[in-house]
């Protein structure tokens, strides 16, 4: 798994994520997902993301 974070990117805050074939984004405040990809590696993108968001908010 492969994860993004482009700098000024456009808003909402998001991150990008590559899986495989898939590639998704998921906003980092209502963690909705741009994109399909195994239930199971959203889940752990959104760990991922709850133990850096406070980092990923102040880019």
């Amino acid at each position: 798994m492969i994860i993004s974070l482009y700098w000024r990117d456009h808003n909402p805050p998001h991150i990008h994520f590559a899986y495989g074939i898939y590639e998704c984004s998921i906003s980092v405040l209502d963690r909705v997902v741009n994109g399909q990809a195994p239930a199971k590696v959203i889940a752990k993108v959104n760990e991922w993301i709850d133990l850096h968001e406070s980092e990923i908010l102040t880019l």
